[in-house]
């Protein structure tokens, strides 16, 4: 992962910042600067294929109602199975064994946990539907608790 740069003031106008302006750079192994007036996310700091699972984390993260919540878990287990599979046949490639099985692995179990979080949010939306309007449901599940639970898992690459 590469270092991150805060500059406090731009000498000069650059993609992110005019001069005088706060801004943030990197640059990987191979390739030119990046440039950015917020703080990078761990997605933009990596060119692996885990980056898909972590901008899946992030929209989890940045879900701000039950509709949005939902469609982020559901993009993620779609994106937690691709990217599983992509490090399953570079395992096969590979004998099997090592760092990408036990990526395919974690991505595995982190898809059926997400698909339980997705299993709560329906039956919490059916709950809604229901003869009581208080946004939770016979459990005390509200989304924002499945969120609280889904921004918890282990994200993280496990290697």
């Amino acid at each position: 992962m590469p270092r991150v740069h805060h500059v406090k003031k731009a000498r000069k106008d650059n993609p992110a910042a005019k001069k005088g302006e706060p801004y943030y750079w990197w640059k990987f192994r191979y390739g030119g600067k990046r440039f950015s007036a917020t703080r990078p996310r761990p997605s933009q700091l990596t060119q692996s294929k885990w980056a898909m699972v972590l901008e899946a984390q992030e929209a989890v993260e940045d879900a701000e109602s039950l509709d949005d919540l939902r469609s982020a878990l559901e993009s993620a287990s779609e994106t937690c199975g691709d990217c599983a599979s992509e490090y399953e046949e570079a395992a096969e490639h590979f004998g099997g064994q090592g760092e990408n099985q036990e990526r395919a692995d974690h991505l595995m179990d982190l898809q059926g946990q997400i698909d339980e979080l997705v299993y709560k949010l329906e039956e919490l939306d059916n709950d809604d539907e229901g003869d009581d309007d208080d946004g939770d449901d016979d459990d005390g599940d509200t989304w924002e608790s499945i969120k609280d639970e889904a921004v918890s898992l282990e994200w993280d690459n496990p290697a």
